[in-house]
């Protein structure tokens, strides 16, 4: 299973994942499941193959500076993920398709938005944010670094990411972790 999460300070936005991959009870190493597209960082949450297919994606946009990109952020993947079967599997045994549901959190110079599973997205307005099944461990430590304005982002990103591998079972591996510089939108002149 998986922890993303991700912390805001005044001048950078950061982000980290586990590397870990499970099914049933078998857990093994994918490597992070957070990486850099175009002006932005994506991390996902879930679904291995969807996480590789939007990593693969040529159509995303530029940049995302606010909420209408991250619109058109979600159309793409929504339709490649119809298209490419990113979210789906066939059970061996019943010949039936199950739906895996993806989430993801994406962090830009501009802002950090999530996209939940049934592809509803929000702008996150805390300072931080976390997805996966170790998410609930993982904001609690984010939430208490916040209230007390941690500037250190890396600190704070890798003391939640282990937090949530040590206390949740399916959440191991490494930290990995990546951050972007935060910038102003500037407005459209009329």
């Amino acid at each position: 299973m998986t922890v993303i999460c991700c912390y805001e300070t005044t001048k950078e936005y950061w982000i980290g994942s586990d590397t870990a991959g499970s099914a049933d009870d078998f857990i093994t190493n994918v490597g992070t499941k957070i990486f850099s597209k175009n002006n932005y960082i994506v991390g996902f949450a879930i679904s291995l193959r969807a996480g590789n297919i939007i990593e693969e994606l040529e159509d995303l946009p530029k940049d995302i500076k606010n909420i209408e990109d991250f619109r058109t952020f979600r159309d793409c993947v929504m339709l490649a993920m119809i298209e490419k079967g990113g979210c789906s599997s066939v059970s061996q045994e019943s010949d039936s398709t199950f739906m895996h549901p993806l989430e993801l959190i994406v962090i830009s110079p501009y802002g950090a938005w999530t996209m939940g599973p049934d592809y509803q997205i929000n702008e996150i307005i805390e300072k931080y944010c976390s997805i996966g099944s170790g998410e609930l461990v993982a904001t609690g430590a984010l939430f208490f670094a916040a209230i007390n304005n941690e500037p250190d982002g890396e600190h704070v990103i890798k003391t939640s990411l282990s937090a949530a591998i040590k206390h949740i079972g399916n959440c191991s591996g490494d930290c990995c972790i990546m951050k972007l510089n935060k910038k102003k939108a500037r407005k459209k002149r009329r």
